[in-house]
């Protein structure tokens, strides 16, 4: 759960630092927003406790980071989780296995990575997308 005041006090700092400005507020404030925020750390808390099940440590722990800052309101905290997409190596590339190492198209972690992966970069494009057009 958010604490409120802590909240309040961090969209101020972002404000401040990052210029988030609309009107004098930052797009932070915007409930929406902080109903996305409030459910990609959700996804990004159970992104992580599928990671690790599935023995992937490094994309478990950029979940648990990224989860952390995004929940923090920390500047760049949306765009780390976006950059984890695309390219070599990348989150994109990661997938999840059955324990007996066989791909079947009916193993439901799988099918749950793959809608918590989407849904990941989706809200965090929206929730950046929408900090950079308050910003103009």
């Amino acid at each position: 759960m958010i604490n409120r005041k802590a909240h309040r006090l961090r969209i101020e700092q972002v404000t401040r630092v990052s210029g988030l400005r609309r009107g004098g507020t930052c797009a932070c404030h915007d409930g929406l927003v902080d109903e996305r925020v409030r459910q990609l750390r959700s996804i990004l808390e159970r992104l992580s406790i599928l990671l690790d099940e599935h023995e992937e440590a490094h994309w478990a722990d950029w979940a648990r980071r990224c989860a952390q800052s995004v929940s923090l309101l920390e500047p760049d905290s949306f765009k780390r989780v976006t950059g984890a997409y695309g390219g070599m190596g990348s989150l994109s590339d990661v997938m999840v296995w059955p324990p007996s190492g066989e791909l079947t198209l009916d193993y439901a972690p799988a099918a749950e990575f793959e809608r918590l992966r989407g849904e990941t970069y989706r809200l965090a494009a929206q929730i950046f997308a929408d900090i950079r057009a308050s910003s103009s």
